[in-house]
This record gives C-alpha cells, structure tokens and sequence, in this order.
C-alpha cells in the first residue's frame, strides 16, 4: 500500500475467483483463467513471482521485468533466480530479506527476461538456449 502502484495479487488458489479489493490500488484474487492472467501479465510494468522454470517461461513470452522471490528450501527457483540476477535480467532476494519499498524500484533498473516469440519452433529454440546457459 505504501507503494503507490495498482497491483493484483493472484494467490494461485483455484477455488477462489472472486476479485476482491484489498485497497483503492491493490486487488486480490485466487485465480485467473489463462487468457485474463496473460492480459494482466502483458499490460504489467513489473511482475513479482517465484522463480518456478514455466513462469519464467511465461514471463519471456512478454519479455517482462520481475522481481523473483524464490520459495524458501526451492532450490532449482534460488538457481534460477540466482542466474537472472548475475545476468542483470531479473531482480531477486529472499522471502526472509523481503522489502518491496526497496525491492520493487531496483527491480526496475534490471534489464527483465529476453521476449522471445510464442511460435513452437522458436519457443523450442529458446528452451534450449536457457538450458544451455543454466547448466
């Protein structure tokens, strides 16, 4: 709230799809169906996520900024977001070090996740690519 910015927390809770208001610029929801999530994603300056290998995934369809907040014990999202920050693509600290006042403007300054096209050979491509320079 002390941010300033509209957000909407999607909590990943199938159950639950009611938009509820949380304040005049942050909502809440339980889950999106595929195409609203997208929408929101496309039209985000910045999204904040675990670092999980489909999200990131995801995000580079958009070509977005993220601050990655890996799942504490997780280690393959703490390498993943490991990587993207020493490659100045993606922002990330841990749920315990957690100060979005701090995290969301440097978040920013990185570069974000290489937009890549959504067609399947190019996609494969890019798969393989990301493969490479994490092993």
């Amino acid at each position: 709230k002390k941010i300033d910015k509209t957000a909407i927390i999607v909590c990943g809770t199938p159950e639950k799809t009611d938009i509820e208001q949380i304040s005049a610029t942050i909502q809440g929801v339980g889950h999106l169906d595929t195409p609203i999530l997208n929408q929101y994603i496309a039209n985000a300056d910045l999204i904040i996520t675990r670092p999980g290998y489909s999200t990131l995934m995801d995000l580079s369809v958009y070509g977005k900024k993220a601050l990655l907040i890996p799942t504490p014990g997780q280690t393959e999202q703490e390498f993943l977001a490991q990587k993207l920050s020493k490659n100045r693509q993606c922002y990330t600290v841990s749920q315990e070090e957690m100060n979005l006042m701090k995290d969301v403007p440097l978040s920013t300054s990185y570069l974000g996740l290489p937009k890549i096209k959504s067609d399947n050979q190019t996609l494969k491509i890019r798969m393989e690519q990301i493969a490479k320079i994490l092993s």
